[in-house]
């Protein structure tokens, strides 16, 4: 990631993928939907199942 002041960085999110909606997030197709919204993590996660 890199934030507005220009310092960039890995952030690991492995651990929380086992969490919740979170899950949905181990294929790679969903991660791709991720974005930055309103200075937060959003993604389409589309019906909780």
């Amino acid at each position: 990631m890199e934030l507005s002041d220009g310092e960039s960085g890995l952030l690991d999110v492995k651990p929380v993928l086992v969490f919740g909606v979170f899950k949905k997030l181990r294929d790679p197709s969903e991660f791709g939907k991720v974005r930055v919204s309103l200075d937060m993590v959003a993604w389409d996660h589309g019906p909780l199942s």
